[in-house]
């Protein structure tokens, strides 16, 4: 790479312009002077401002969406710290800035290891929030009857009614989702609380939840009944996480510093940075698309000469470990994934939820387009994500070490040439996914499960590897490519009764899908794989150097 660009764009980061924040869920240290803020006031302008629209608000997001700051902004608004909001839209805005009792829980970090530590746990974080709230807890009585005399004690001592903000209301039935009986236990005890928002309604003038799911069986619905999802709501679509407007608007000096860190010019960055951490669609009605806005803090944080994990870096969803535990999931791609019924996907029980469903609610699959209504079809939202979930996917089937082992080995194959061992290590590859103990049967294989399950090993390689699937070249479209620094890979799959391996790379050569790669001085490679049309195994292969 080219040094000079790169420190070049490090000292203007640093010397510059102002600090992205990766961490910090407190709105107060996003209101520096030295700190990027986006403004996403306005949003709640709308829903502070006029209680007759809504007093009770939920939205689900994945996590790491900004969710905890806005609970923080709201939290701030409510104690009527004007200051804080000089020059945001919220400032420009009719609003009494009147000040409440405010109550505001997380119950993130919740230790699950027992239904009665999960408890004790709980009533612990109630407990200090209660106290920051001017409440002394009374650990001889219940968490919801802490949290109704708390509402009604500073009812009573304000005048006011009180602002209620509870944060990952869901994190604890995520940590033991693997345990259904643990996570009922779990949700029931949550729900004695949740249920106070209903019972106590007269004394509350806002309430906002948050979470990853949404789970129909906690009472927080069923009560509830005036509770106002947002989820869905396109209106309030971009309200987490950043646009592409959004993102030129206040990031532009920091965006084009790592262009030069990465010596791209700032639309071929700009090209790249929207593959990789772009592509959030969260309503289906509104076509507006988001960036993760950690993967955006991250990226500018650390000025790196290439993409990388970011997002997945801080910690993959519990519940998606917890549920591959309990329910198993295909080692499969879910690039083309059927069309689903939104509403039925924003929302879950306990005991039936759906791969596809938890996939899109923690952000592995996002909307992609809209069929009618509310039929869509969903996509894997960006590169970082799907290297992320091809990586999970490769270690349940393997386990960690040997799934570790194999990428190694694909990695090594590669860069040194060593096109037998890379066969041999995709013939072990689907050899597992077909006749491992867990997957004897091929009703979840699909059609083309060849190249998917193939792309699922490769695109788990770590950056900057990058894996195409359906290559766009001279208007046909090679089954995948593999680029790296030391070689572009072109792949082209044939089952048994279709053809050989030699064919396949003839039809590579035929159809000139090596051309786009050709202007750069790396070495392009050409491979047929031709797989058993019966026990669907790899039964041929080469490997050639491309030759004009």
């Amino acid at each position: 790479m080219d040094l000079t660009s790169y420190f070049k764009g490090i000292l203007v980061y640093s010397w510059r312009m102002k600090r992205v924040i990766q961490d910090s869920a407190t709105f107060e240290n996003f209101r520096k002077p030295d700190v990027v803020y986006v403004d996403k006031t306005a949003y709640l302008h709308r829903l502070v401002s006029d209680p007759e629209q809504g007093r009770f608000f939920f939205i689900a997001r994945p996590r790491r969406f900004g969710k905890s700051l806005m609970i923080s902004t709201l939290e701030a608004i409510f104690k009527g710290r004007k200051e804080l909001f000089e020059g945001l839209a919220l400032s420009k805005m009719d609003y009494d800035w009147a000040t409440y009792p405010v109550i505001r829980l997380s119950f993130a970090m919740i230790d699950v290891s027992t239904v009665e530590i999960a408890q004790r746990d709980i009533c612990g974080k109630l407990a200090d929030s209660l106290h920051a709230a001017g409440y002394a807890y009374d650990s001889e009585s219940g968490p919801g009857q802490n949290l109704r005399r708390a509402i009604l004690q500073l009812h009573e001592q304000t005048g006011k009614q009180v602002v209620v903000l509870i944060d990952e209301y869901d994190a604890p039935v995520g940590e033991a989702f693997d345990d259904v009986k643990k996570a009922e236990a779990i949700r029931s005890f949550l729900a004695n609380i949740y249920g106070q928002i209903k019972e106590n309604e007269d004394f509350i003038r806002f309430a906002m939840l948050t979470g990853v799911t949404r789970f129909t069986n906690l009472s927080v619905f069923s009560k509830l009944n005036n509770m106002v999802d947002l989820t869905l709501n396109p209106v309030f679509a971009t309200m987490l996480g950043y646009t592409e407007e959004e993102l030129l608007a206040n990031f532009s000096e920091h965006l084009h510093a790592h262009a030069q860190v990465m010596n791209l010019s700032d639309e071929a960055y700009l090209e790249k940075l929207r593959a990789w951490y772009d592509g959030y669609r969260f309503s289906a009605l509104n076509e507006a698309r988001v960036y993760n806005p950690i993967a955006i803090a991250k990226t500018l944080t650390a000025m790196a000469p290439f993409f990388s994990s970011t997002w997945v870096a801080t910690g993959r969803p519990t519940i998606i470990a917890k549920f591959a535990k309990r329910n198993g999931m295909t080692l499969r791609s879910f690039e083309n994934s059927r069309s689903v019924v939104l509403s039925e996907m924003a929302s879950c029980t306990l005991d039936t939820v759906e791969e596809t469903e938890l996939l899109y609610q923690t952000g592995y699959l996002t909307i992609d387009e809209v069929i009618q209504g509310e039929e869509v079809t969903l996509r894997v939202p960006n590169e970082e994500v799907r290297r992320d979930f091809d990586t999970f996917l490769l270690k349940i089937t393997f386990g960690d070490n040997d799934a570790k082992q194999m990428l190694d080995r694909v990695r090594d194959a590669l860069r040194l040439g060593h096109f037998n061992d890379l066969f041999a290590q995709i013939k072990a590859l689907f050899a597992t996914v077909y006749y491992s103990p867990t997957e004897t049967s091929e009703e979840k294989i699909e059609e083309a499960s060849y190249l998917r399950t193939l792309h699922v090993l490769l695109s788990a390689l770590p950056a900057p590897y990058k894996t195409t699937v359906q290559a766009n070249a001279a208007g046909k479209r090679a089954d995948l490519v593999l680029e790296a620094a030391y070689g572009t890979f072109i792949f082209e799959l044939k089952r048994s009764d279709n053809g050989t391996a030699q064919e396949a790379i003839a039809q590579i050569r035929a159809n000139h899908y090596a051309e786009p790669y050709l202007a750069s001085d790396r070495p392009v490679h050409l491979l047929g794989l031709v797989f058993d049309k019966d026990s669907h195994l790899l039964v041929d292969a080469l490997a050639e150097p491309y030759t004009a």
